[in-house]
């Protein structure tokens, strides 16, 4: 028995010896596999995409916080809201857009009327719904910078860009409420990620072109976009040769201009002729002096979006122009079509500028809330990219990001909230159970934005009498008397 009970602990043993031999061998396998995943590869191709979702998370969360408040609801929206629900409630078809500031017969297109008629006919004309839409648009357009940057320029500088774009306080104000140029930035980044995927699909030219047509009729400064598609042409043949494709093309780029050309041709092409009277061209203006007026407008612009120093637009521009050159000659014909979009855009901005000396605003050309991060990011990748000057670089970004977060916090924290005000005149309005009521707003009588609210949602028709006079700061004060 003894005997047996030793054999059995022998046999025991072994197997025990076999178990932990094959466990180890497994083990070791196991180990060996996983020391040859190339993680170092696979984290560099993962990590711009993993901060790239939370820059959007974030923008997001700062595009939409307070909405419902602080949206920005004025003459100008309240006339644009009416004009694209008259299209299906009374089927009236818009020929001009909203009236420009520059001159009494100067007009934007009216192609933002039929952009934004679907979002109106599924809302009933919530202004909310339509400001998100805009949101939407300039959501979108944060991936679509960054996958047209990063095989044109580095991945850093890429990177940088986007995230400069993405939560720049005034690009986050102007896509919070839906006014004719504020969807522009969109159509800029889909029309420079468009020139990206032409070497694989020829059809993106339609794209391309449809996008600088919408941008020339969101804001009329911008109705020379249509020209830098002729600028381009001689770049484009090299990689799209398909005759019916650049009929489309064609078709593509006159469909949002449609409206407008259909008025002009029985006005015998007004719009065009104001323009030019409207411009400093036929005035005693020296050339030196709309070249200074025209740079003054870049760095007031630079200022406002980036947040630095002036002195650094300069430097981000030829930091941008050295990288563009360098792209252009180095690589093929299909490389080149973005910078060179790029640079033509600058520039024919910046002539713009000079023309129209003196009567351009913060929104007269919003391409450049796209254009300018691009040339801050770039400038800041190429730093980031050295080891040397890896800190300057992170520590110009980390600059850049609190003082715009200092200004989101004063601008839109601590902000207008107009919206709210609006509803809560007219629910006082409302309280007074009269059909018809004269609301006087600082001293002007029926403003046309407090009537489209107080008619669509609180069934208070404005009139002449009786009066209730209101004084507010559209912020914390409001007195009614």
């Amino acid at each position: 028995m003894a005997k047996r009970a030793e054999h059995k602990k022998k046999k025991l043993k072994i197997h025990e010896t076999e178990s932990e031999t094959i466990a180890l061998l497994i083990s070791k396998t196991l180990w060996q596999n996983f020391k040859n995943i190339p993680f170092g590869k696979i984290f560099s191709k993962i990590w711009p995409y993993v901060i790239l979702i939370i820059v959007i998370i974030l923008a997001s969360w700062m595009r939409f916080w307070g909405l419902s408040d602080r949206l920005h609801f004025d003459l100008d929206e309240a006339y644009q809201i009416q004009t694209i629900v008259d299209i299906y409630k009374i089927h009236t078809w818009p020929l001009q857009g909203p009236p420009a500031s520059v001159g009494s017969v100067i007009y934007h297109g009216a192609f933002f009327y039929y952009l934004y008629l679907i979002p109106t006919l599924i809302s009933k004309g919530n202004p909310i719904a339509l400001a998100a839409f805009t949101i939407l648009l300039s959501l979108a357009s944060i991936p679509l910078l960054y996958l047209a940057l990063k095989d044109q320029f580095s991945r850093l500088g890429a990177l940088t860009a986007t995230i400069i774009y993405s939560l720049a306080t005034v690009v986050i104000l102007y896509s919070r409420w839906s006014w004719n140029p504020n969807s522009i930035p969109f159509f800029f980044t889909l029309a420079l990620f468009s020139l990206v995927k032409i070497k694989n699909n020829s059809w993106w030219l339609v794209i391309f072109a449809f996008c600088l047509g919408a941008i020339s009729q969101l804001h009329v400064g911008n109705s020379f976009f249509t020209g830098i598609f002729v600028l381009m042409t001689p770049f484009l043949v090299f990689s799209v040769r398909k005759i019916h494709v650049w009929l489309a093309a064609l078709a593509a780029l006159i469909l949002p201009w449609a409206p407008t050309l259909i008025f002009e041709s029985s006005h015998r092409f007004s719009l065009f002729s104001a323009l030019f009277a409207s411009s400093d061209l036929g005035e005693k203006s020296t050339l030196s002096l709309r070249i200074i007026h025209g740079w003054n407008y870049f760095l007031q612009m630079f200022a406002e979006i980036i947040h630095l120093p002036k002195i650094f637009l300069p430097i981000s521009l030829l930091c941008l122009l050295g990288a563009i050159v360098f792209r252009t000659y180095w690589r093929g014909y299909s490389h080149r079509l973005a910078p060179i979009f790029l640079l033509l855009s600058t520039i024919a901005i910046f002539l713009a500028c000079t023309v129209f000396d003196g009567k351009f605003f913060l929104h007269f050309s919003e391409p450049l809330f796209v254009l300018l991060p691009i040339a801050a990011g770039i400038t800041i990748g190429l730093a980031l990219e050295n080891k040397s000057t890896a800190l300057s670089g992170l520590f110009i970004l980390t600059i850049i990001l609190i003082n715009n977060w200092h200004y989101y916090l004063d601008l839109i924290v601590n902000g207008e909230k107009m919206y709210k005000i609006e509803n809560h005149i007219c629910s006082q309005a409302q309280k007074r159970r009269l059909k018809k009521i004269k609301i006087v707003v600082n001293g002007q009588a029926n403003p046309e934005y407090l009537r489209y609210v107080c008619e669509t949602y609180y069934e208070v028709k404005l009139g002449q009498k009786p009066v209730l006079d209101v004084t507010t700061d559209f912020k914390n004060k409001l007195r009614f008397q």
